[in-house]
């Protein structure tokens, strides 16, 4: 098992939304704001290990939800193989079509000597396009998560309400 099926094997939603999709074949919860910090955490986490040379982790991650509006910060510190920091800045929104976010403000900054930043362009590193579609993000990280826990997820729904996020998937037993 990876460290990073590791750390998400412990997050106890995950578990209650793969037994709900086995068993209901849904799954629908209001997010808080601290649900939702450590599953933004872990979507980043994710999209940066697509990349088999890089380790990285998420650190000072802080999400706000307020107005139908969630907002998140958080940097990211990569460790291998090559030291440098991201800095993100997010604000997510109801999008047109229902059930779907849309990103409303993405600020993204690297902190990194010149060669490291050649770096993560040669790495592929694009965090900032892998957000465009934070709906589609969410559904990859969730699904191949969601599979170590024998739960296929087959479609996911996402609505910023004043305080919270409400997720809606769907799904059923591998």
């Amino acid at each position: 098992m990876t460290e990073q099926q590791e750390s998400i094997v412990e997050v106890p939603l995950l578990d209650q939304a793969a037994k709900m999709l086995k068993e209901q074949r849904s799954f629908e919860k209001e997010l808080s704001a601290q649900d939702l910090t450590q599953i933004l955490s872990e979507v980043i986490k994710s999209l940066l290990a697509g990349h088999n040379a890089i380790t990285a982790s998420v650190t000072d991650m802080e999400v706000e939800i307020e107005n139908q509006q969630c907002v998140f910060d958080g940097t990211v510190l990569i460790e291998k193989p090559i030291q440098a920091g991201i800095t993100i800045h997010c604000a997510l929104a109801n999008a047109d079509m229902p059930q779907r976010l849309k990103v409303t403000k993405l600020h993204i900054q690297q902190e990194a000597t010149f060669f490291a930043k050649v770096a993560l362009k040669a790495a592929n590193v694009k965090i900032q396009e892998k957000l465009k579609d934070p709906n589609q993000a969410l559904y990859l990280v969730l699904e191949s998560q969601l599979k170590t826990k024998g739960a296929k997820l087959t479609a996911i729904q996402l609505h910023c309400n004043e305080k919270s996020v409400t997720v809606r998937l769907e799904g059923e037993a591998v």
